[in-house]
Formats: C-alpha cells, sequence, structure tokens
C-alpha cells in the first residue's frame, strides 16, 4: 500500500448511518486500526456519529458528511455548499484503503467510496435495502474488493464480526466500546449533578432515564402508556424518572412533563438541546434505562447499564437482543409480520404500541437486579471540571 499524494500513510472508513449502528461497528473499528498499524483513520460520517467518535483512540480525524438514505441524498443533490464541500475533501485527501462495509450500502455512501482517491476500495455487497440493483452493479465496479455478508444473518455485531474475518480478525467476543471526549462528560457532569440533586430532594431510590423517542416514526409508544409506565415507576418502586432526548423530541418530552406535574409524578427533565455525545455521557451517568429502539439505547447496553428497550418487529434478532451477556431487556409482541423491515402496514406499530405499561416496569425490575457484565474500570470514565 502507497503513502497518499498529501503523505499521510490514511485509512478512511464511510459511514453515512446512525449512532446505533455505530456504536455497533466500533469492534470493527478498532480491528481495523489493528489491521493498519501505522495508518491514521479519518472517519467520513454524519455530525451525529462524529461527536460520539470525536476522541476515539483510533480515529485521527472527522470528516463531516450528511447522513444518508432518501434525505441525505437529497440534501446533497439540491445542496451546492454540500456538493461543494463533498467536491473539497475527496480531491484534498487520498487513502491507501478507503472502506464502506455496512449491511446495507445506499447511494451516498457508495458515490463517496466511487470518488475517494484510493489504492484499495472495500464494498459490502450487501442488500438492496436502501439501493436498486443497478445502483450496487455500479458500486461494485469501483470496489477492488467486495466483501460478501453473513450467510446466516444473525445480530448485527456477528454480522460484524464475519466481515472482520476478511482481515484476518476475530472480534466475535469484543463489545463496543465508547470514548466519550472531556467536553461530552464535562457538560453530562452538570446536567447529572442537577438530576441527582433532584433524586436527593424526593429521596428516590435511584434515578432512571426514559427516552420516549427515537429518530425513526416507528418507533413510538402511545403517550397515556408512556404516562401510566413512567407514574408506575414513581408510585410502585420511588425511582425518579429522567426524560432525556434531542431537540426534535422536545416538544413529546414537555408534553411528558406537563402530564405527570399534573398528575403530581416527581420527576426531571434534562435539557433537550446537547448533541448526541452529551445525551451518551448522561446516559452513562444513570443508574438504569428505559427507552424506545435508539442509539441511546445501544450507549446504554455499551455501558452495562440495567437497560429495557421498547423494540418493533421490523429486524427481528439484527439489533435486539444483543448476543452476549448483558444487562439489557428487549421487548416487543411477537406478530405474524414480523421481518417488515419496519415497513408497518397496521395503522400502528402493534408489535410495540400493545406493550403493556405493568410488563415494562416489571422488565427494568429484572434488569436492574441483574449483576454487572464489566468491570468498574471497563465503564465509562468521570471526568470533573475544574471549576
Amino acid at each position: 500500500m502507497s503513502i497518499g499524494k498529501l503523505g499521510r500513510r490514511a485509512i478512511a472508513i464511510i459511514r453515512t448511518d446512525g449512532v446505533g449502528d455505530a456504536i455497533l461497528f466500533e469492534p470493527s473499528l478498532r480491528s481495523l486500526a489493528r489491521r493498519f498499524d501505522g495508518y491514521e483513520i479519518d472517519l467520513w460520517s454524519p455530525s451525529g456519529v462524529g461527536a460520539m467518535f470525536e476522541t476515539h483512540p483510533a480515529v485521527a480525524q472527522i470528516i463531516r458528511i450528511p447522513r444518508g438514505y432518501k434525505q441525505g441524498n437529497a440534501t446533497v443533490f439540491w445542496s451546492l455548499t454540500w456538493r461543494a464541500k463533498l467536491g473539497f475533501n475527496l480531491g484534498r485527501f487520498s487513502y491507501a484503503t478507503a472502506v464502506y462495509i455496512p449491511h446495507d450500502p445506499e447511494p451516498l455512501g457508495a458515490w463517496l467510496l466511487a470518488q475517494m482517491r484510493a489504492n484499495e476500495k472495500w464494498l459490502n455487497a450487501g442488500s438492496t435495502l436502501n439501493q436498486f440493483d443497478w445502483q450496487r452493479d455500479w458500486a461494485q465496479r469501483f470496489a477492488t474488493q467486495i466483501l460478501q455478508p453473513r450467510p446466516a444473518g444473525g445480530h448485527e455485531l456477528q454480522r460484524n464480526a464475519y466481515l472482520a474475518e476478511h482481515w484476518e480478525a476475530s472480534i466475535e467476543s469484543e463489545r463496543p466500546d465508547l470514548a466519550l471526549s472531556p467536553r461530552a462528560l464535562t457538560y453530562a457532569s452538570v446536567h447529572a449533578g442537577a438530576a441527582r440533586h433532584a433524586v436527593r430532594r424526593t429521596r428516590a431510590e435511584a434515578l432512571v432515564g426514559v427516552i420516549p423517542a427515537g429518530s425513526s416514526a416507528i418507533n413510538q409508544y402511545p403517550l397515556e402508556k408512556w404516562i401510566d409506565t413512567i407514574s408506575r415507576i414513581w408510585e410502585h418502586h420511588q425511582m425518579l424518572p429522567a426524560l432525556l432526548g434531542g431537540p426534535a423530541d422536545a416538544e413529546l418530552i414537555a408534553q411528558i412533563s406537563r402530564r405527570l406535574t399534573a398528575d403530581g409524578i416527581p420527576h426531571h427533565v434534562f435539557p433537550t438541546d446537547c448533541d448526541i455525545a452529551v445525551s451518551a455521557a448522561v446516559v452513562s451517568r444513570l443508574d438504569a434505562v428505559l427507552s424506545v429502539d435508539t442509539g441511546l439505547a445501544h450507549a446504554a447496553v455499551s455501558f452495562d447499564l440495567p437497560t429495557v428497550v421498547l423494540v418493533t418487529g421490523g429486524m427481528p434478532g439484527r439489533f435486539w437482543p444483543w448476543p452476549m451477556a448483558t444487562r439489557s431487556i428487549a421487548l416487543t409482541k411477537p406478530m405474524p409480520c414480523a421481518g417488515c423491515n419496519y415497513i408497518c402496514t397496521q395503522p400502528g406499530a402493534l408489535c410495540l404500541t400493545d406493550l403493556s405499561p405493568e410488563w415494562i416496569v416489571d422488565a427494568l425490575i429484572r434488569a436492574m437486579k441483574s449483576k454487572s457484565i464489566l468491570p468498574q474500570t471497563q465503564r465509562a470514565k468521570e471526568y470533573r471540571h475544574a471549576g
């Protein structure tokens, strides 16, 4: 492998997906760093993923790109600014190897791989879930190595471990390990401190993070059931619920908070204007997490927190539960339409919306009684601001 034009011994890793998929890819990222020892790694990723990996020891720099899929493709197509940014960076950097190996490749990532200046280009043969046959065939023309996916499918961690065998790495037993930045941990310590004050004020037994919304519209649990579930956490177990989410979730969180206040249920609300890395660092400070299927739920499991995740039957077994010992419980209602790839034919995702508050709270208590999986030294480190 030769050195790039700018004199850097470097490889490029392209991720156009969300935070959850990126977290599950983290063991593969570390294995690539070992495989290309002595080479710097540039991570081409959306802002959310970049924030999570901004101080990852394997990543030299992060190059921001839009998130892929239809919205990202449209963003690049219609935005002269984005096309100029991407064109500048594609011309600026050259690589020994460029890697784009998600299991469901999509056009934006494939286009970036095709346009990169790299001696080798690795591409997952992948599915046509996010692309047409002709788009897959076009992308494969530019690849120097096409990686075949795991024949048996399985969980994303298992699929990634199978791909890692292509570069002679064994990561079957490795867990995602998030290295959050001092910036994220500093802000999280402030927010978590305010929540712990609320715990002491209400004499609660524990602090339970509740993440009621995710990026996908299908992951919606009914408002009335959220109110019932959260009320039970306090009334039956004296644990303080703490609502957590991003800017897009602010309206729902405010709505839930108003209802809880009217019902006299003590609770805490974390700021919704934090970036995803700060929110993940906040999650690491909680005693337990109750969440819909979202990237922060994967972060909670990686931090070895007792976690209950409400999931649909869109892709059974691919993301939940993890194929290794965790303190997480994935809840879903079995349905004949399981495996719909999140294309729901019902008025609502009954596999999710029919889950009862009683069942959810019972699972939360069971998760909290489970023993820790990771030693204390492997959990997220606390960072205290000198001031």
